[in-house]
C-alpha cells in the first residue's frame, strides 16, 4: 500500500512538473543574441554624439505572437534617461536586415515599437547617441508586452548594452 502511494505520489509531481514546463515554454521569451559593440564596429568605442543605428536580430520563443509596448534601457531596475548621457529609440523590423551599424540612409524601414508585433524572429533597431558613457554590467533591457490580453514584463540582460562606451577623443 506503501509503495502504491508512493508510486501515486511520484507520478503527480511528474505530471505537474511536464505541465509547468508545458506552461513556460508556450508563455515564451525574447532573446536577443549575444552581440558586442565591437563585433559591429571596428573600434569597440563609439564616438560621443554621433547618431547610431543598430540592428539586431530579436526572438520570441513562445507559439502565440505578443505586442511589444516598450523597450526601454534599465541600469539597476530604473530607466536610463538622456541625462545619463544615453539617447535612444528602439524600433522593430520585420524584414531579416544584417546585424550591424547603419547610417539613417541606409536603415531603411523601421517601426514604432508600441504596438510592433513579434511573432518569432524579428529585427530590433536601436537608435543610439551616446555622450560620456561607460560599459556598465548592470545595463539591461526591459520589455513591456502583452499576451493573450495580460500585461507582461521582461528585463533582458544584453552584452549590447552593457559594453556601450564612448571614445574620449
Amino acid at each position: 500500500m506503501i509503495k502504491h502511494k508512493l508510486f501515486v505520489f511520484v507520478l503527480f509531481l511528474f505530471l505537474v512538473g511536464c505541465s509547468n514546463q508545458d506552461e513556460v515554454s508556450s508563455n515564451g521569451e525574447f532573446s536577443v543574441p549575444d552581440v558586442s559593440v565591437d563585433q559591429l564596429k571596428p573600434s569597440s568605442e563609439l564616438d560621443q554624439g554621433l547618431r547610431y543605428f543598430i540592428v539586431m536580430p530579436f526572438e520570441w520563443s513562445g507559439s502565440e505572437p505578443v505586442e511589444i509596448q516598450s523597450i526601454d534601457i534599465v541600469e539597476n531596475s530604473e530607466p536610463v534617461t538622456e541625462n545619463s548621457g544615453i539617447a535612444y529609440t528602439f524600433y522593430g523590423n520585420d524584414s531579416e536586415k544584417k546585424t550591424g551599424v547603419y547610417k539613417r540612409e541606409d536603415i531603411g524601414e523601421k517601426q514604432n515599437i508600441k504596438g510592433f508585433t513579434v511573432d518569432d524572429e524579428n529585427t530590433l533597431i536601436l537608435e543610439l547617441s551616446l555622450l560620456d558613457v561607460e560599459s556598465n554590467d548592470n545595463r539591461a533591457m526591459r520589455i513591456e508586452y502583452i499576451q493573450n490580453g495580460e500585461q507582461k514584463e521582461q528585463i533582458l540582460k544584453s552584452s549590447l548594452l552593457e559594453n556601450l562606451n564612448t571614445s574620449n577623443d
